[in-house]
């Protein structure tokens, strides 16, 4: 939903809901790949710290940077305004017509806003890599583009689950 030519759909048929449809769409997914989720504790592990000093310490500093990045994502969005990543304040200044919420920012937070486009990627991505086992069922969320498969797979209903 990210590419030029879906963005041009999306404001051409959506206008100004643009955002806050990407926003809800990103949720769903996200819910979806969290209620669909089947660990494999056997699997393959790129990296486990089960050896003495590294079982102690690995844990409390993969603990420490998951504080430090969450309350950094905390942070961020305090700074930033909240409503207007999800698209809700560019739907209000819409109504009404008070053009668009960016042309009211001050010049330092435009150019903070330019230079972190996407603030919290590394804070989630600190997140989802530093752990001290890392398994490939980790490892395949965080991979770029996931396989056309995968979607399916994520449909597919747990056996023994009952919701």
């Amino acid at each position: 939903m990210a590419t030029e030519t879906v963005k041009v759909w999306m404001s051409q048929y959506f206008g100004v809901l643009q955002r806050s449809l990407y926003v809800a769409c990103t949720a769903l997914a996200l819910q979806l790949v969290m209620r669909y989720w089947e660990p494999v504790p056997r699997g393959p592990v790129l990296w486990a710290a089960r050896a003495e000093p590294w079982s102690t310490w690995v844990p409390l500093l993969c603990f420490v940077l998951h504080v430090i990045s969450w309350l950094l994502i905390f942070s961020i969005l305090l700074v930033f305004d909240y409503a207007e990543l999800m698209g809700l304040k560019q739907v209000y200044y819409h109504v009404l017509g008070l053009g668009e919420p960016l042309a009211l920012k001050s010049p330092r937070a435009l150019r903070l806003f330019s230079h972190l486009r996407h603030p919290v990627c590394v804070e989630l991505l600190t997140v989802l890599w530093v752990v001290p086992t890392l398994g490939t069922d980790r490892l395949q969320v965080l991979q770029p583009a996931p396989p056309p498969h995968w979607p399916l797979h994520l449909l597919r209903p747990r056996p023994g689950f009952r919701p």
